[in-house]
């Protein structure tokens, strides 16, 4: 019920919220752009269509015109021409009587469209075309009517017109589809950063109370029987110095995927040229110093440069060592090696320790997850650490993988320059 009482929330404020409504009006502006888009491609094919035929007739009249001038023109003539030209021609005289008719009759709308040219040329336009012109034949006054039937090119343009109809409504759905997965795609990344907050929160609180309740029994501990006791004492203060290094490396760790999540506040990665070898020397030789219980070998391998920041290097190394360290028994034994393959160098370390479950290796790089919580506990793991050396890798374009058959082996590809 909390989980759909948060998502109707969400809802009702996206829905009041300025994303919400400019995605509303860009999608009505997208829209009337389309229409205008479609009016006018609409209107271009009238003008052209119906231009093209009104040169038609024009031409027509022009013809007509010259035919008439000529004495020995026949009626039957004009009949035929008007009948093979599909137009219907209409002589009238001065007064405006019908002189003469030739082809199939044709009536205009009371209601027309009206053009006109010039003083003797006149357009009307319905569902049929009508020029009528002023001019003379043999010194006579007389007015020239031509008529074409529009039907083909009606038909003509009410196909384009519902194509386009057509168009413009499956353009307009696809855009509210389109808009309506964006807006459920939102909601549902709105709400999975909620979860994830949630349970941030959640592992953060549980990582912290967890040593802050050990501080507060070591503190009773010593209220009770540390003040007269010096090995109380003693072990108190032992205890005290651990949990708090645990709570800073937590904090540390924190800080630092905060940073990683932050745009602005993003580590900077310094990269320049260093011997990897080099490197893993100098560390495998201090963790040597710290670590007594646990001997490191390295297999022999050439000098091998790479182009990347040093410093978040050894800190992901140190997270792989430090993690191969806790999970090794005493006296167990933990191998580098370091390999170039390709256009790559692989660094392979592998212990002989507990090793980590077949279910739980899909997870170990997520945040807060733990193999074994009681485990990590007694170790001081935070299960932050893998996902910090995770990102470190994959900002240098490379790749990390964890395997664990006997023992943990994690191999880290990098990039050669």
């Amino acid at each position: 019920m909390k989980n759909r009482e948060y998502l109707h929330d969400v809802k009702n404020r996206f829905k009041n919220s300025i994303t919400f409504k400019n995605t509303v009006l860009n999608s009505l502006l997208f829209s009337i752009v389309l229409l205008l888009f479609f009016i006018a491609i609409a209107a271009s094919n009238a003008k052209y269509v119906f231009y093209g035929t009104y040169i038609n007739i024009q031409e027509h009249s022009q013809a007509i015109t010259a035919m008439l001038s000529e004495e020995n023109l026949s009626n039957n003539f004009l009949e035929k021409y008007a009948n093979a030209t599909n137009i219907s021609i209409t002589i009238y005289d001065e007064a405006m009587n019908k002189v003469a008719q030739y082809g199939k009759p044709l009536k205009m709308a009371k209601t027309t469209f009206t053009y006109k040219e010039n003083n003797n040329c006149k357009v009307n336009i319905d569902k049929n075309i009508e020029y009528s012109l002023d001019t003379q034949i043999n010194n006579k006054k007389c007015t020239i009517v031509i008529m074409k039937s529009l039907e083909g090119e009606l038909k003509y343009f009410g196909i384009i017109l519902t194509t386009l109809t057509v168009g413009f409504f499956i353009l307009l759905i696809l855009v509210l589809v389109i808009g309506s997965v964006n807006l459920r795609n939102m909601l549902r990344s709105i709400h999975f950063i909620h979860e994830q907050q949630n349970r941030f929160v959640s592992d953060v609180s549980h990582e912290l109370r967890t040593p802050l309740h050990v501080i507060q029994g070591y503190a009773d501990l010593l209220d009770r029987w540390g003040k007269d006791d010096r090995k109380v004492l003693e072990e108190v203060i032992v205890s005290l110095k651990n949990e708090s290094k645990n709570m800073i490396g937590l904090v540390e760790s924190l800080l630092f995927l905060a940073h990683i999540d932050s745009d602005k506040n993003a580590p900077k990665i310094e990269k320049a040229y260093f011997y990897i070898d080099e490197l893993i020397s100098e560390i495998v030789k201090d963790m040597q110093m710290i670590d007594k219980e646990h001997t490191y070998i390295i297999v022999p391998f050439n000098h091998m440069k790479i182009f990347g920041d040093i410093m978040m290097i050894r800190q992901a190394l140190r997270i792989i060592f430090d993690n191969c360290k806790k999970y090794t028994q005493e006296n167990g034994s933990i191998i580098i090696e370091v390999k170039q393959k390709n256009n790559a160098i692989q660094v392979i370390i592998s212990d002989n320790g507990i090793g980590i479950g077949k279910e739980d290796l899909p997870f170990v790089f997520d945040r807060f997850y733990k193999a074994d919580k009681s485990r990590n506990r007694t170790k001081g793991g935070s299960g932050l650490g893998l996902p910090i050396a995770k990102w470190i890798v994959e900002s240098h374009e490379g790749s990390i993988s964890i395997e664990s058959n006997v023992g943990t082996t994690v191999t880290i590809i990098l990039p050669t320059p």
